[in-house]
């Protein structure tokens, strides 16, 4: 079996605990991608990622699980690592990927909620299931919307305790910011230096709360797969088909 060997094969010791589950589901996706999933091991995962056997049982008991956690992180959290400086690509696959997932979903649900109805009710329970539809998302939406409020806040309270007017370094930019305002002609440049600073705040704190919704996001992604397993297959000669 050809097990890649990434840059993970390096000690052990030297690598920050936290950080190794990230490696070992880099790793995973190579191995994967050249062994498909069938056949490899979770020991080839563990070697691929410079782990040792029993260590890769610790941040996951299965392939199955190996799998679920890809998905997540692999399609939910493409957009969980923006920065102010991320570009129009940044955004364009996730988004392309996330536009054709939807439309996957829709027709999936469609199957699930109306395959099985008798012909005469077809109408009725497609009229409830858009309306169920539709009201799910606006939930979905209220709640999104309440939680990038409190993350906001969260987020610039959390900025601002590490703001500490005494901080050289602060004060090093404001007084950089000021005297490149006033060489432009602006009136009042150290109001406007720190008129700046607390642009650059806010700017930073919506690109972390937008970053934790995506992760948020992915979350639920993963939570409904769950569900998926609870589905039942029609019987034969049941619904409109």
């Amino acid at each position: 079996m050809n097990v890649i060997n990434a840059p993970f094969n390096q000690p052990k010791w030297t690598r920050k605990p936290k950080a190794r589950p990230d490696e070992a589901l880099q790793a995973a996706l190579d191995v994967f991608a050249v062994n498909g999933f069938a056949a490899p091991r979770m020991e080839d995962i563990a070697k691929a990622a410079g782990l040792s056997k029993a260590a890769i049982y610790l941040y996951f008991p299965s392939k199955d699980d190996v799998f679920k956690a890809l998905v997540a992180q692999r399609i939910g959290v493409l957009q969980a690592h923006l920065t102010a400086q991320s570009s129009f690509w940044d955004f364009f696959w996730p988004q392309a990927m996330r536009g054709s997932g939807l439309i996957l979903c829709f027709a999936t649900l469609s199957t699930i909620a109306l395959g099985t109805m008798p012909p005469h009710k077809i109408q009725s329970a497609s009229g409830l299931f858009n309306l169920t539809r539709n009201l799910g998302g606006a939930i979905g939406l209220a709640v999104l919307s309440t939680m990038n409020d409190y993350f906001t806040v969260f987020h610039r309270t959390e900025l601002g305790s590490a703001m500490n007017v005494g901080d050289p370094l602060l004060a090093d930019r404001l007084a950089a910011s000021a005297a490149n305002l006033l060489a432009q002609g602006v009136a009042n440049p150290e109001i406007a230096a720190l008129a700046q600073q607390v642009q650059l705040f806010n700017r930073e704190a919506a690109v972390m709360t937008f970053n934790k919704l995506f992760v948020l996001i992915a979350g639920f992604l993963a939570l409904s797969i769950l569900v998926i397993p609870l589905l039942t297959r029609a019987k034969p000669g049941q619904g409109s088909g």
